[in-house]
């Protein structure tokens, strides 16, 4: 069995778990959204993979040095976001789709999907709502079936002025 079809079947089990004890063709409550670990690490990972916003851009604060460089204030810092979602030393085989990454706490600052900090996304709790219930219902009204291998999309990095 492929990776993508364990993967649909593992959110299939925790969504058809999430529609069996509701009745009556109820709406998902906020608890149910709040507890779906898996639909939660397979968004993590496709953050990850699929990076939003590919770097972040700061003014330094204060004179510091990383690594021998020395940084002054007000110098602007740029943050290759991508690059640390695919150092193989932070995440393991990055190329491979895996949403058991998640299972444990990442360090400090290697996982960026939504920002980090006072500037972290405003709107990421509901970004996230959104993706649970859309996933829901994907994964609940749909029959899933595997394809034929098709690399004829793959994702790339467009050079913007």
């Amino acid at each position: 069995m492929t990776s993508g079809c364990s993967l649909i079947l593992d959110l299939q089990e925790e969504h058809i778990n999430i529609q069996s004890k509701r009745t009556d063709g109820a709406s998902l409550t906020w608890s149910e959204v709040n507890n779906m670990p898996y639909t939660n690490k397979v968004i993590n990972e496709t953050l990850r993979r699929a990076t939003i916003l590919p770097w972040f851009s700061r003014k330094a604060a204060q004179d510091f040095e990383i690594d021998g460089y020395k940084i002054k204030k007000g110098w602007s810092i740029n943050l290759d976001v991508v690059s640390i979602h695919h150092d193989p030393e932070v995440f393991p085989d990055p190329e491979k789709f895996d949403p058991s990454r998640f299972d444990a706490p990442v360090k400090s600052f290697s996982f960026l999907g939504s920002g980090s900090g006072p500037r972290m996304c405003p709107g990421i709790n509901l970004a996230r709502l959104e993706i649970c219930v859309f996933i829901h219902h994907l994964v609940i009204r749909y029959k899933w079936k595997p394809l034929d291998k098709d690399d004829s999309v793959q994702p790339t990095l467009v050079r913007m002025p």
